[in-house]
């Protein structure tokens, strides 16, 4: 969240000069977040308050258009004020509010996408069905020059969306339109972003992605912890012919889940012993530990750490090897060029 002091200055180099100037450090085109960040500098002066209350406001508009898209899913005013409540309230979306980050501004793409995709399916009139479909695509294709993993709106939302009204006359045609415009957009904009100078860009797979893909049981598990509150209370109101298949899917992904959570990489490569449990499986959220200063700890009696989080890449030297202290805590870490290895 630190980064978005570079987002600001290229805001007000836009405020100043009418240019957009990249200062090769962000990887995002940031498009439209830019000239919104500049309208505040012109209205309000330049100040990094300033500028960032830009996204406060555009934080209010995602919470009251997610609600909006609740009801539109079928659920209640309470249920829909909750969920709401769920998601701008969270860890994630609330400290991204107030800052100059592509977040929010992406996930505001995504959310106006959905929604005409969710009034083009129960319209009637074929015109109609087209205009949302028309509105989803070319909104997402403008918005989504915040951050361009959210043109996946008008490239995969809409022509779902289209299919689910294949049968009206026109709809297919005009989808298939759409996206073509879609794609040519999103090629001549990439194309851009790829001339402009001090612009950062990123190969696709760098080390770091295939880290990230290596890890990917860590991260469906963590999915799995997050969701777990709202798939139990779901589980509670089956009725009870279908609440046995319930309870026993239950059961059987917390089995799975377990014997996943126990799944180490490190076991695979010694047969004849069991897996030990890996809380650092859990990456995501024992990666809060980093926020509080960590607890040295004597280098005495080193062991191996099975349940070190830092990756292969980051990992010193000198943390192939822990104090015994290590084995019985959650996770462990080595900090910057200490010989000593810490303990959170």
């Amino acid at each position: 969240m630190g980064d978005d002091w570079v987002y600001i200055w290229s805001a007000r180099v836009l405020a100043d000069t009418g240019h957009v100037v990249y200062a090769g450090w962000a990887t995002a085109m940031v498009g439209w977040q830019l000239y919104l960040g500049a309208v505040f500098i012109k209205l309000f002066g330049f100040s990094f308050t300033a500028v960032r209350a830009s996204i406060v406001l555009l934080s209010l508009i995602c919470a009251a258009l997610l609600h909006r898209i609740f009801l539109r899913l079928g659920l209640g005013d309470w249920n829909a004020s909750i969920a709401t409540l769920s998601v701008v309230l969270s860890s994630v979306f609330l400290p991204l509010a107030t800052t100059f980050m592509s977040d929010v501004p992406g996930l505001f793409a995504i959310l106006v996408c959905l929604y005409c995709c969710l009034r083009a399916v129960p319209e009637q009139s074929p015109a109609a069905t087209i205009a949302w479909l028309a509105g989803a695509a070319f909104s997402n294709d403008v918005l989504g020059t915040a951050r361009q993993i959210c043109w996946l709106g008008a490239l995969v939302l809409v022509p779902s969306a289209a299919w689910c009204v294949r049968r009206r006359r026109g709809v297919p045609v005009a989808a298939a339109a759409l996206w073509l415009l879609s794609l040519a957009f999103v090629a001549g904009c990439m194309h851009w972003f790829s001339q402009q100078p001090y612009a950062k860009h990123e190969d696709f797979l760098f080390p770091y992605h295939r880290g990230q893909l290596e890890r990917t049981h860590a991260l469906t598990l963590t999915a799995l912890l997050l969701v777990l509150p709202v798939l139990s209370a779901y589980l509670f109101n089956l009725r009870t012919s279908r609440g046995v298949v319930g309870y026993a899917a239950a059961l059987a992904g917390a089995a799975t889940g377990c014997g996943c959570c126990c799944w180490t990489p490190a076991a695979t490569t010694r047969p004849m012993h069991w897996p030990r449990l890996s809380w650092a499986t859990f990456r995501l959220p024992f990666d809060l530990c980093s926020l509080a200063p960590p607890l040295p700890v004597s280098s005495a009696s080193p062991r191996a750490c099975a349940a070190c989080w830092p990756t292969r890449m980051n990992r010193p030297p000198s943390c192939a090897a822990y104090p015994a202290r290590c084995r019985r805590t959650p996770w462990c870490c080595c900090l910057g060029r200490s010989p000593a290895p810490i303990c959170c």
